[in-house]
C-alpha cells in the first residue's frame, strides 16, 4: 500500500469538519480499493481517539490558559506556566530549597531546570510542568505517574526522583542530575562500534527488566531517553507515558496512540495493548538506530512513519552498515518483529542473547531459512502466492502426464514446452510486483494480473496434447485465488477471461474425442460461471467483513 496515497487521502480528509462529508470523501477518494479506505479510516479513528496527537504533543491535550477549560471541556484550577514562576532572564534564583542554575532541558509536557538542593548540598534536576501550554487534571496526574514510576525504581541504569512537590503553586519532582548527554549525538555522529551500541543495549534490558519486575512498561523508550553519564553508562529517564501492567495508573486506553513513532511497536502505533514486549521493540530500534545511524523507519511525516511501522519490514542493518555481524543483526531484527509472540518475550532474555554475542557464544536466535522466507512472504504476499500457484500448476501437469501420457518422448517434449510457459509466467508475475513496487499504480496491477493468470492457463492447456480435462480445473483455482484479494471486480475479471478461454479451447484447440461430449463442455462452461459468482459473493462478503473489523 502506497504510503503517500494514504498521507494524501488522510490530510485532505482531515481538513474536513463535517464527519459525514469527510466519510463520502474518504468513500469517493478510495473508490473500491477497500485496503485502502480501511487504512485511511484507521488513521482517521486513531488521530479522533488520541486528540489530535499528530499536530500537537503525542500525549496531552491543549487547553486555553485564560479559562482553564480542556478540549472536552472539563473545568481545572489555573496552575501558572514553569516560566512564569521562574523568570528565565533571572537565573540562577531561588525555588522552594532548591536554587535554580539553568535549563537544561524543554519539551512538550515540561522543562529541566539543573538546581542546587541547599540542604543537601547536592546538584538536582528539576522537572516542572509546563502548565501554561498543556494543563489539567490528567496532566498534573499523568507528571505524578512519572514521578511515583521513577521514584519506585532502584536501579543503577535508570535515573532516580529523590522528591516531589508543590512549590509556589508549581509541580514539580526533583531527580539526580545526569553530567552528559543523551545518545541522539552519538546517533547523528555515528561513532559508536557495533560492540559498543550491543553494550549500551545490554544495560539497557537490564535496567527496563528491572522496571518490568516492578510491573511497569516505559512505552516511551528512544535515543533521546537514554543518557549517557561521564563513564559512558546509560541512564534511562522519562517515564512520563509509563504504564503499570495491573492497568492502575493508565491515563490512555485501546485506540490511543501515545509515544515517539519512530521507535514505538506496531501493537503501540495501532492504538492496542501493549506490555513487556513493547519497550523490547524500542530497544531494538534503539540498537538499530546506533548501529545505522538512524531509526528503522522514517516517514516525512508522522502519519507516513506509523504506516511504515504497521506495515513495512524493517531493512538489513548489514546493508547500512556493513561492520555489522550476522550475529548482532539477527538480535536487531528479532526484536523489531511485527508480531509480539516473535520477539523476545522479556528484556533479560535480550540482555542475555547480547551478552552471548558480546562473549563470542552462540546466540539463541536463529535466522534459519524458513523465518527469512516467512519474511519475504510478508514482504510480497501476491508475489508468493502466484508464484506458489505456478509451482503447484507444473506440479499438477507433472502428475497428469506421468499419469496419462500415452508417449515417453512426447511428454517429455510437452514438459519442456509447459516449463518455459511457466518460467515466462514467473518472470511476468516477478515484472509486475516490480512495476506496482515503483510506481504504486496497485488497480492497474490489480487487474492485470486478474487477465493475465487465465491467459498463461489457456496457452498452456493449447500447447498441451490430450488429455487435458483434469488440467482445467486449474482455471478454478484461479479464480479462488483470486477471491483472497475481497475484490469482487477482480472476481469477475479473472471469471470471464477464464470462460473466454476455456471457450477459445473448445472452439479451436480441442480434438474431435474432447469435444465428442458437448454436454460435458456446457456443464464445465457453466460450472466456470456460477462459481465465479459465488465466490465474487464470497469476496464481497469478506471486504465488508473486513471493514467492520471482524476479519
Amino acid at each position: 500500500m502506497p504510503s503517500s496515497k494514504i498521507e494524501e487521502i488522510f490530510h485532505a480528509a482531515m481538513e474536513i469538519d463535517s464527519l459525514r462529508e469527510r466519510s463520502a470523501f474518504v468513500e469517493h477518494s478510495c473508490l473500491d480499493d477497500d485496503k485502502l479506505r480501511s487504512e485511511v479510516e484507521a488513521l482517521l479513528q486513531s488521530y479522533q481517539v488520541a486528540g489530535g496527537f499528530l499536530e500537537e504533543s503525542p500525549t496531552l491535550s491543549r487547553v486555553d490558559p485564560a479559562v482553564g477549560t480542556s478540549r472536552k471541556g472539563t473545568q481545572y484550577p489555573n496552575q501558572p506556566a514553569a516560566k512564569d514562576v521562574v523568570k528565565m532572564d533571572q537565573l540562577p534564583c531561588s525555588f522552594g530549597e532548591y536554587e535554580l542554575i539553568e535549563l537544561i532541558a524543554e519539551g512538550g509536557m515540561g522543562v529541566v531546570f539543573k538546581a542546587r538542593q541547599h540542604g543537601l548540598d547536592r546538584v538536582v534536576a528539576i522537572k516542572m510542568i509546563l502548565s501554561g501550554q498543556l494543563a489539567g487534571q490528567d496532566d498534573i496526574k499523568r507528571f505524578y505517574i512519572e514521578a511515583e514510576a521513577a521514584g519506585n525504581l532502584d536501579h543503577p541504569g535508570i535515573v532516580p526522583v529523590y522528591e516531589v512537590g508543590c512549590c509556589e503553586g508549581q509541580h514539580y519532582f526533583s531527580m539526580a542530575f545526569i553530567e552528559g548527554e543523551n545518545l541522539v549525538p552519538r546517533i547523528k555522529a555515528k561513532d559508536l562500534s557495533p560492540r559498543e551500541a550491543a553494550m549500551l543495549t545490554k544495560k539497557i534490558a537490564q535496567a527496563i527488566q528491572s522496571a518490568h519486575d516492578r510491573g511497569i512498561v516505559h512505552r516511551d523508550l528512544k535515543p533521546g531517553n537514554v543518557l549517557l553519564d561521564q563513564r559512558g553508562e546509560p541512564r534511562i529517564t522519562d517515564f512520563g507515558l509509563a504504564k503499570r501492567m495491573t492497568g492502575e495508573g493508565d491515563l490512555t486506553a485501546t485506540g490511543t496512540v501515545l509515544g515517539t513513532p519512530s521507535y514505538m511497536s506496531p501493537e503501540q502505533a495501532a492504538g492496542k495493548g501493549i506490555g513487556p514486549t513493547s519497550d523490547v521493540y524500542s530497544m531494538g530500534a534503539i540498537l538499530f538506530a546506533m548501529l545505522t545511524g538512524r531509526a528503522p523507519f522514517e516517514g516525512a511525516s508522522q502519519v507516513e512513519t506509523i504506516i511504515r511501522v504497521l506495515h513495512d519490514e524493517p531493512p538489513s542493518p548489514r546493508q547500512i552498515n556493513t561492520s555489522v555481524t550476522k550475529d548482532l543483526e539477527v538480535i536487531c531484527l528479532k526484536c523489531l518483529e511485527k508480531d509480539p509472540s516473535n520477539r523476545y518475550q522479556t528484556s533479560d532474555e535480550l540482555a542475555d542473547d547480547l551478552q552471548r554475542y558480546l562473549s563470542g557464544e552462540p546466540i539463541r536466535a536463529k535466522d534459519d531459512l524458513v523465518r527469512r522466507f516467512r519474511k519475504w512472504t510478508l514482504r510480497e504476499p501476491v508475489l508468493a502466492a502466484h508464484l506458489a500457484a505456478t509451482v503447484f500448476m507444473l506440479v499438477i501437469i507433472i502428475v497428469n502426464y506421468c499419469l496419462l501420457g500415452e508417449s515417453f518422448n512426447r511428454h517429455w517434449q510437452m514438459m519442456w514446452k509447459n516449463i518455459g510457459l511457466l518460467i515466462g509466467w514467473a518472470m511476468v508475475v516477478v515484472a509486475l510486483q516490480k512495476i506496482q513496487n515503483r510506481y504504486h499504480t496497485k488497480s492497474v496491477i490489480a487487474y492485470a494480473w486478474a487477465m493475465i493468470n487465465p491467459i498463461f492457463l489457456t496457452l498452456i492447456l493449447w500447447q498441451n496434447a490430450e488429455p487435458r480435462g483434469s488440467l482445467l480445473s486449474l482455471y478454478l483455482l484461479l479464480m479462488v485465488i483470486t477471491c483472497f484479494s475481497r475484490r469482487i471486480e477482480l472476481v469477475v475479471t479473472t471469471t470471464v477471461t477464464a470462460v473466454a478461454g476455456f471457450v477459445i479451447l473448445a472452439g479451436f484447440c480441442f480434438t474431435q474425442a474432447e469435444v465428442a461430449s458437448r454436454g460435458y463442455l456446457l456443464v464445465f462452461g457453466m460450472t466456470l460461471a456460477v462459481t465465479g459468482w459465488l465466490l465474487g459473493l464470497l469476496s464481497l462478503r469478506l471486504s465488508r467483513l473486513g471493514k467492520q473489523n471482524l476479519l
